[in-house]
């Protein structure tokens, strides 16, 4: 069994409010979730506007899918 994850910081230049900033971040988490089947988390930067840290991770049996993901 194997675990992949990694760890993508981005940036929200055009959010003017964490109301936005969430609707997006959400929207972004719900399509990798149902596309790909990955577990996903904000996991920094919850109280900033303009950035957003996302980790996602597969859990596989073969190494190879994990790294297709």
């Amino acid at each position: 069994m194997v675990v992949g994850s990694i760890s993508w910081q981005l940036s929200l230049p055009g959010c003017g409010s964490l109301k936005e900033k969430r609707a997006i971040v959400r929207s972004l988490k719900d399509r990798l979730r149902h596309r790909f089947n990955l577990s996903v988390a904000e996991t920094n930067h919850q109280d900033v506007w303009t950035r957003c840290e996302l980790t996602v991770a597969v859990v596989a049996t073969d190494g190879r899918f994990a790294d297709s993901v």
